[in-house]
């Protein structure tokens, strides 16, 4: 654990050495922190991570695998293939599976966040990284996602739904953010009516889970659907998360609050608002975000793959965070928030990486070991 406190340390010292309002510095660390990370996720161990050695192994035999006629995802098949002919080395995988993930959320972030750098920092103490190194094809997809993230905010709803079916190609699971969208069609804009309801379903679920799961399990079933008993070796990991993942919530909300006090409720516009309704757009669906994350990370506090659901929306406070510190006012007033947000995300990261998939648990990237050969 101590070898990735050491990389959270080095690029927090190294973002605020300088001045965040330079932009080629700021471009700098971007490319620094993207080097750095590529490289740790490149040269690691093949022991590093839940999933990695299974899918080695598929990659090392991937000239037997048809893309149509695999249980796995066409993308991901014809992406192996390529990298096999490219170079059929365990680095060449990691290489080409970091720089698709890690350049999709790039992309992503740079076109969002407020604060760049703060963002990069938040990716790796919310451990989508790690995610990256258990969950390869699922955070591919939940980077390609973020495309249609910003699709969505433009109501390109067509284009965002094409790029949902393209994330699908790496992972099925991207299918969940069909329900973001169309969430966001529905919902115009948020009351309490609307999170009261939203709540009570969210509830029914999480308190009828295991009726609700032996009933879908006699007609369909999936990686996704196994047994509940998987929770055990998280050790109460996924509580616990949900628990920070309230927290950060709250005191996003009670900002965004503040903001709206200061502000007035600019929540209705028209289009032709133009820059100021892309950017209330944008922190409607942040939110909805917010919400798809509390919910499925509650969830899975019955079957802890449910969270890997999760992982599509809790990305987006990596550009929330960032973006409601940018609106304060009050620059002394900002900096204690940021500092506060840090330390809870200290909290955050100990918590995934000692009780999560994603940590011990089996096979998770804790001890990192890297490897030259």
């Amino acid at each position: 654990m101590t070898i990735y406190f050491i990389v959270v340390f080095i690029l927090i010292l190294i973002a605020y050495v300088f001045d965040h309002q330079l932009y080629s510095r700021d471009k700098l660390f971007l490319i620094f922190s993207f080097i750095v990370l590529l490289f740790l996720y490149s040269f690691r161990s093949a022991t590093v991570g839940w999933d990695t050695q299974s899918y080695l192994n598929i990659f090392m035999n991937i000239s037997s695998k048809q893309a149509l006629h695999s249980y796995l995802e066409a993308g991901w098949i014809i992406y192996n293939k390529i990298l096999y002919t490219i170079s059929p080395t365990q680095h060449m995988f990691f290489f080409g599976v970091g720089i698709l993930g890690m350049g999709a959320y790039y992309i992503g972030m740079i076109n969002m966040s407020y604060d760049k750098k703060l963002s990069v920092i938040l990716y790796v103490m919310f451990c989508c990284w790690f995610n990256l190194m258990n969950q390869e094809r699922t955070q591919i997809a939940v980077g390609i996602c973020m495309f249609s993230f910003l699709a969505l905010i433009k109501k390109k709803y067509v284009l965002s739904i094409v790029i949902v079916f393209i994330a699908s190609l790496f992972h099925s699971a991207s299918y969940v953010f069909l329900l973001f969208i169309l969430f966001d069609v529905i919902v115009k804009k948020y009351n309490w009516k609307t999170i009261g309801v939203f709540s009570l379903a969210v509830g029914i679920v999480f308190i009828f889970y295991d009726k609700l799961y032996s009933f879908i399990t006699k007609y369909y079933f999936t990686a996704y659907t196994i047994d509940s008993g998987l929770v055990r070796h998280t050790k109460g990991g996924n509580l616990k998360m949900f628990s920070i993942f309230m927290l950060l919530s709250i005191i996003i909300f009670y900002l965004d609050k503040k903001r709206i006090d200061r502000e007035g409720d600019k929540s209705i516009l028209s289009e032709s608002d133009g820059k100021i309704y892309y950017e209330m757009r944008k922190r409607k669906l942040l939110n909805t975000a917010v919400l798809f994350s509390l919910a499925l990370q509650l969830i899975s506090v019955n079957n802890t793959m449910i969270s890997r659901f999760s992982n599509f929306f809790s990305i987006y406070y990596t550009i929330l965070i960032p973006n409601v510190l940018y609106q304060m006012s009050n620059n002394r007033l900002r900096k204690q928030y940021k500092g506060l947000f840090i330390l809870i995300m200290i909290v955050y990261m100990v918590i995934s990486l000692a009780f999560s998939e994603n940590g011990y648990g089996r096979d998770g990237v804790i001890p990192y070991i890297i490897d030259w050969i």
